[in-house]
């Protein structure tokens, strides 16, 4: 862990308190969407403490930063680094030229993998979600590009930008950019590093 070797760290672990899966079980099971969330939380921490893993010093929940995320977007739409479709609202990663930088491959070399949805309105099959728009029995926030909820990679740039401000070093997924087994040939390592720096933020020095 970092924090050994004598660096002051300040571990934060967000909370997706709201997306696809805890919508569809809440629908399966007749119950909220905070309910699910409140079950399978409690049994998150009550098992990372029984492997004696350190309780984060800050768990921030997503949907206590939908604003910030709708500002975020409104911004990335203003700076056409985004758009608009009839599912929602997609970044484009052809607009930063190094988005291949912590997979270490460049842009046209990468593959769309099975997490990446399937809308024939995106520019290129990497743009990933933003934002989804409000469909019938979901969860809904307003929006000047519509009600609809955020997609996953916003909340981590928000919270981080809230939380992280000072920090010099970025992890992520809990791996450092200097070990050679950080899984940054994923999707979501490379979707929240970039929504970051176009906002011309320089919080993470190091990833």
């Amino acid at each position: 862990m970092v924090h050994l070797s004598g660096l002051s760290v300040r571990y934060v672990s967000n909370i997706t308190d709201i997306d696809d899966k805890i919508i569809a079980r809440a629908n399966d099971e007749g119950r909220s969407e905070s309910d699910v969330v409140k079950e399978y939380e409690g049994e998150w921490w009550d098992a990372m403490s029984r492997l004696g893993v350190k309780e984060p010093d800050d768990k921030p929940h997503a949907t206590d930063y939908v604003g910030d995320m709708v500002e975020l977007i409104s911004a990335f739409l203003e700076r056409d680094v985004a758009y608009v479709t009839s599912d929602g609202v997609y970044f484009d990663v052809s607009t930063v030229s190094d988005y291949g930088l912590l997979a270490g491959q460049p842009l046209d070399t990468l593959r769309a993998g099975e997490r990446v949805e399937v809308n024939g309105e995106k520019r290129s099959p990497l743009d990933f979600a933003l934002w989804k728009n409000a469909k019938p029995g979901e969860p809904r926030w307003p929006a000047p590009f519509g009600e609809g909820r955020p997609g996953w990679h916003t909340e981590c740039v928000v919270m981080s930008l809230d939380l992280l401000a000072k920090t010099s070093i970025f992890t992520v997924e809990g791996w450092t950019s200097s070990s050679r087994t950080t899984r940054t040939n994923e999707p979501r390592p490379k979707r929240r590093r970039f929504p970051l720096l176009v906002t011309g933020d320089t919080t993470d020095g190091s990833w």
